[in-house]
């Protein structure tokens, strides 16, 4: 999960040990604020791990690191989806989907048909949900 912030300043949430050069494919906003694929990024750096991310799928460790900031001007709050590895290969079928649901976000990848990825950020407070609710309960 890419997180933005106002300021510009890119998060990656994952539970993937990286380091700093290691490359991926990020969801970013592209013209009138939609949501676009894939633009490259590599790894600056750790960041503290977040406290209010978790991992629902397997209870693994959720990692921070630090991305590229954007330019202070564009920043624009967002989560969007991320992919590991070079662009060489188009991302866009392994890409996971992120979205909505009363108090937080989630990160939500198939693989096969099974659940293969599900992080959740809590907000703390309440959020228009935007997933869809045959999608989320394949996640139970």
């Amino acid at each position: 999960m890419v997180k933005v912030l106002p300021d510009g300043k890119r998060t990656l949430l994952t539970t993937q040990t990286l380091k700093a050069g290691d490359e991926l494919q990020a969801e970013f906003l592209g013209p009138q604020n939609r949501v676009r694929c894939c633009m490259a990024l590599k790894i600056k750096g750790s960041l503290p791990a977040p406290d209010n991310v978790t991992d629902q799928l397997e209870g693994k460790p959720v990692l921070a690191y630090e991305l590229p900031p954007l330019d202070r001007s564009k920043g624009m709050p967002f989560l969007g989806a991320a992919w590991v590895g070079p662009g060489d290969r188009p991302p866009r079928e392994r890409m996971p989907v992120v979205c909505t649901s009363r108090e937080g976000a989630h990160l939500l990848l198939l693989d096969r048909g099974r659940p293969a990825a599900h992080l959740y950020m809590n907000f703390g407070y309440a959020v228009l949900p935007s997933c869809d609710h045959r999608l989320l309960a394949r996640f139970d």
